[in-house]
């Protein structure tokens, strides 16, 4: 069954977010300049922090090894097959690379209290944008696995809940092409259900992604999940 699930952009309002794990404060703000969505720092009890960046992200990576089938239709259909590997974002914008080591203990910890599970990627769905242009995506489940897990990184991280801010709350999602119309849409979910297998894996860590400029994301750590 393809779901139309329609997210529509909201306004960002400055507001304060109090990390407690890093008793720091962050503003959020838009840039109007490049349409950027940052966080603007300021001081709290005297420490700096840092802005949100788009060239880093908390996701879900899958294994290399079962790539294939994903990249067969992302290298078609997705504009940012060379950007992004396959992945499920997490937490998204994040923290620079330059805050990695800083933020990486708090994510640790947090990724180390839940429980490894597998994650299965079967039915096909879309969003459908205010443009009338589409995102086709493959759907990863069990969904409230997923939810909890971004939930419990998000309260580790409190100022980088940008994905839970849309009207249905956080929707994990492996994004696998692009469409301008409805019926281009129609023909790749079509295209892609004829070929497309259900996929299983298991997510043992999540990874801490970044890229330079217009350079490709690469993985700068792995934090486990608790094994069981």
């Amino acid at each position: 069954m393809i779901a139309d699930i329609v997210h529509c952009c909201q306004g960002l309002r400055s507001q304060y977010d109090f990390a407690n794990d890093l008793n720091k404060t962050w503003v959020e703000f838009v840039d109007r300049r490049d349409g950027d969505r940052q966080a603007q720092a300021r001081p709290y009890k005297g420490i700096h922090m840092p802005h949100k960046t788009h060239h880093s992200a908390v996701a879900v990576v899958p294994p290399a090894d079962v790539w294939e089938p994903i990249q067969t239709i992302r290298r078609r259909h997705d504009r940012h097959f060379q950007r992004w590997m396959p992945h499920v974002n997490l937490l998204y914008p994040f923290v620079p690379h330059t805050q990695f080591a800083e933020v990486f203990p708090v994510l640790s910890a947090a990724s180390q209290s839940v429980a490894a599970f597998s994650i299965t990627l079967a039915e096909i769905r879309f969003f459908r944008h205010p443009s009338g242009s589409s995102t086709v995506w493959l759907v990863p489940e069990p969904h409230a696995a997923l939810g909890h897990l971004q939930a419990t990184l998000q309260a580790a991280l409190p100022i980088c809940n940008d994905l839970s801010q849309f009207a249905g709350g956080f929707t994990p999602h492996l994004s696998v092409g692009q469409a301008r119309s409805a019926s281009e849409r129609q023909a790749l979910i079509e295209a892609c259900q004829a070929h497309w297998r259900p996929l299983t894996f298991c997510l043992e860590a999540i990874a801490l992604i970044w890229r330079e400029a217009d350079s490709p994301f690469q993985v700068a750590h792995w934090c486990p999940l608790r094994q069981v």
